[in-house]
């Protein structure tokens, strides 16, 4: 049984080589999809543990889909870490107003990443 299910919303495909990569690695189920829409679709269907969210999105900003989710009582709670290469202090705050936990700028770390991943769900147990 996976520690935990993260969907991964991001088109670039070695990026998502990378995380899927690391994350099953130690042990977490990781489901990739494209686009907003397809993870749109894939929240209602099967809600995730955590959601991995790019910014550029071939339809959208995945500010968009954060501030959606954050409208919504049954998945206002869902973690959201951004994994995206827009990286400015304004962008970073635009994330974090949207309702984004944490902010992860590209290229990245995978050290980094799986340590930010299981910081957001151990906050969430918890909460």
């Amino acid at each position: 049984m996976p520690k935990a299910h993260i969907l991964l919303v991001e088109d670039d495909d070695a990026t998502v080589d990378v995380v899927r990569e690391v994350l099953q690695a130690e042990g977490f189920a990781v489901a990739a999809v494209p686009s907003l829409s397809r993870a749109r679709s894939a929240v209602e269907k099967s809600p995730p543990d955590l959601l991995i969210l790019d910014r550029r999105l071939p339809d959208g900003d995945g500010v968009d889909l954060c501030r959606e989710l954050r409208g919504r009582p049954e998945r206002a709670s869902l973690p959201v870490l951004f994994l995206t290469s827009k990286k400015t202090l304004a962008q970073k705050v635009s994330g974090f107003e949207a309702g984004g936990d944490d902010y992860l700028p590209k290229p990245f770390e995978p050290e980094e990443l799986l340590v930010r991943v299981e910081a957001l769900l151990r906050r969430a147990k918890a909460g």
